[in-house]
């Protein structure tokens, strides 16, 4: 156990049979239905709704990342702007953002403007800033539309579509 409960929660359902069958078979909405609900029910005593739900979707975007070995830098801060995600990283935003995706993750819509707003000084494009929020105003983390596992989707369809074989969410 370590000293953070939703991360041992959320690590006690992802090392599941069923979640790691959803995974090697790259079936996201799938995934995201089966974790995010239990999640939520079994955090709504440890943790304050936004806190939750950001804790949640951050640590399965991460273990998505890392267990579909999908090259990205987490939790960095380039130029003064703190970013969540960048697919593939830092180097290939600087070199050509048109062929780089940043995610970040926001308890509320009012938080997700503003670091839309601050994203858009380190990455031009503001197609390729994705938002996900508890909320429906950008990506929702829930049932939303657009909706969690359709970020996943984005994903893959913008490694393809950028030749990025090396994301390795493809399935």
């Amino acid at each position: 156990m370590s000293d953070n409960p939703l991360k041992d929660i959320l690590f006690e359902r992802l090392n599941t049979h069923n979640a790691e069958r959803l995974i090697s078979t790259h079936n996201y909405a799938e995934l995201i239905k089966y974790v995010i609900p239990y999640m939520m029910d079994k955090t709504h005593n440890v943790a304050p709704y936004e806190e939750s739900a950001v804790a949640i979707s951050t640590g399965i975007l991460h273990y998505i990342l890392t267990v579909s070995a999908t090259p990205s830098q987490r939790q960095v801060t380039y130029k003064d702007v703190d970013v969540d995600i960048v697919l593939p990283d830092i180097r290939q935003l600087n070199r050509d953002p048109s062929l780089a995706v940043i995610i970040q993750i926001c308890p509320n819509c009012d938080v997700a403007r503003h670091r839309l707003h601050n994203t858009t000084t380190i990455q031009p494009i503001q197609k390729n800033i994705w938002l996900l929020t508890p909320y429906d105003c950008y990506y929702h983390i829930f049932d939303g539309s657009p909706s969690f596992s359709d970020l996943l989707y984005d994903m893959i369809k913008f490694s393809r579509t950028h030749n990025q074989n090396k994301l390795g969410l493809l399935g």
